[in-house]
């Protein structure tokens, strides 16, 4: 079994494979839910809900988008992840599963094969009997550019 850590996701490619998800769960396909998956699918990375909303076409209610982007993400068809000190941003699961490292420095945020992390992960849970996860919250610390200008 993989060190890293495992989630519940529903990767797909196309707006029918997301809708053929929702469908099997008994859930509507709304015209909320049909944009908002259009966005993430076009987008390069992970987005607050408010960016969702305003990207939509047409644009969509904030209080809705985040509703939908809840049930969305109950079905594993999304995910979020909190980078810094601003909103959950949201993004489609996928099968290139990743976990991200962000430098509290400049703020830029990289997305890290879990694999890559597996050794830190087994000396934090020798440490202090957790194994952690860099998917929802990153792990921080300085990139080498901060770290030389400081």
């Amino acid at each position: 079994m993989p060190e890293s850590p495992q989630r519940t996701a529903r990767a797909v490619t196309s707006l029918a494979e997301a809708e053929s998800v929702l469908r099997e769960d008994g859930g509507r396909v709304s015209t909320a839910r049909r944009a908002i998956l259009t966005v993430l699918l076009r987008s390069d990375g992970p987005l607050s809900a408010d960016e969702i909303a305003a990207t939509a076409a047409p644009p969509l209610d904030v209080p809705a988008t985040y509703r939908n982007l809840e049930h969305l993400e109950r079905l594993g068809l999304v995910g979020h992840v909190h980078l810094g000190h601003g909103p959950g941003l949201y993004e489609l699961a996928s099968d290139d599963d990743h976990e991200y490292a962000l430098c509290e420095g400049c703020g830029t945020a990289v997305a890290v094969n879990p694999k890559d992390l597996d050794s830190a992960r087994r000396s934090i849970e020798r440490a202090i009997d957790i194994r952690p996860s860099f998917r929802h919250f990153p792990l921080v610390g300085l990139c080498a550019d901060c770290r030389a200008s400081a």
